[in-house]
């Protein structure tokens, strides 16, 4: 009997220990830089949702670019160049409005942020508040008693702290370094063409096409859905903040974003855009840009990943745009705005039926756009 307590202890001692050791192990090397910025190796920027509490946390910088993957052709570098500002970019693919606020909250309580440019996606405000299991919460909040969580995790160990440590022994330490640049480098060698696009889009379609509300009641619904999120999500970041500068912008979809690949119709979106506009408008520390309708950008599918996510040089155009207070919507151009992007839509929906009707392949050409216009007609010289 003594021996089975014997063992009991033993195995008891050597667990506590097994589990003592694994939350050291991680807290030394702190591998999503939960506690500390890194020193004794460069990090390697994984899982969005995971890295980026530490890096708002740890690393210098007074402007945040925070959206979903339409901003993650920012490059820090570039940004801060053209806005005169040190710049984070907080990419979150897939985010939601919700885990947007919530990675915003844990830059703010920083102290370190004077302006926020936030890419709007209007379709993810009408969809769920977070995807089940996909926000570690843990590491947004300041509460140390869920650290356990982080510092006991077997996939951390394993995964990331097996990771970092690998890569800084064996693999070339020159170049990248740890900074602001390391997590979002902007660009990249990814195959941006009118046939990613298409070849994307006809995919997409295939798998919406013909679910799309067009019920009154179902429109409805959406808009107050998306109107409740901005509302709590977005909204309530700005007016709680009103010495922080915001500046939102829609992102340039390309035109086949807006045909048969989604359960919202175009209808909504137009109200939903027309409803944030009526309550960023008084709001003095907030400005709204739209690219949406930027037609030599849209109709340009050569610009195009796939039928959403646009080149670097379409980010580097949004940022000077910004910068020159191009594309701002306002009070008096906001129904014109509208309507330009509605036209748009309308006109490509006829040109493709006609295509599809004569047993064309493929998607009509679009016209030829050589440059972004600005909204008055004009080229715009950054």
């Amino acid at each position: 009997m003594s021996g089975n307590k014997q063992w009991v202890t033993r195995f008891v001692v050597l667990s506590l220990l097994l589990v003592l050791l694994v939350g050291i192990a991680i807290f030394v090397v702190d591998p999503l830089q939960h506690y500390r910025r890194a020193t004794f190796y460069r990090p390697l920027w994984g899982t969005k949702r995971y890295y980026n509490p530490g890096y708002v946390r740890h690393y210098d910088y007074d402007c945040i670019v925070i959206g979903s993957s339409m901003v993650n052709n920012f490059a820090p570098s570039e940004v801060g160049r053209v806005l005169s500002m040190k710049v984070l970019v907080a990419s979150m693919p897939g985010g939601k409005p919700y885990e947007e606020r919530v990675l915003l909250s844990t830059a703010l309580r920083t102290g370190k942020v004077r302006t926020v440019i936030w890419a709007l996606d209007l379709q993810p405000l009408g969809g769920i508040a977070t995807r089940p299991g996909s926000m570690p919460f843990y590491l947004y909040d300041d509460n140390p008693l869920n650290d356990y969580q982080y510092l006991l995790n077997g996939d951390i160990l394993l995964r990331d702290c097996g990771k970092v440590l690998l890569y800084s022994l064996f693999r070339n330490r020159r170049g990248g370094g740890p900074g602001l640049g390391g997590a979002h480098p902007g660009g990249g060698s990814s195959p941006y063409s009118r046939e990613a696009t298409v070849r994307t889009w006809q995919r997409r379609r295939a798998e919406y096409r013909g679910r799309v509300r067009t019920r009154a009641e179902d429109v409805r619904r959406d808009v107050d859905s998306m109107q409740k999120s901005f509302d709590a999500n977005i909204l309530s970041m700005a007016e709680s903040n009103p010495d922080i500068r915001f500046y939102f912008f829609y992102p340039p979809y390309s035109i086949l974003y807006w045909i048969d690949t989604g359960i919202y119709g175009l209808d909504t979106y137009l109200e939903a855009k027309r409803y944030i506009f009526s309550r960023f408008r008084n709001l003095p520390n907030v400005r709204l840009f739209d690219f949406q309708d930027v037609d030599s950008i849209t109709l340009d599918l050569d610009n195009y990943l796939d039928y959403s996510h646009s080149s670097p040089d379409v980010s580097s155009y949004i940022i000077d745009a910004i910068a020159h207070n191009q594309y701002l919507v306002t009070d008096d151009n906001v129904d014109e705005r509208i309507s330009r992007l509605e036209d748009e839509v309308r006109r490509f929906t006829d040109s493709l039926a006609v295509a599809e009707r004569d047993g064309c392949a493929g998607v009509p050409q679009s016209p030829d756009q050589s440059r972004p216009r600005s909204p008055d007609g004009e080229d715009f010289e950054p």
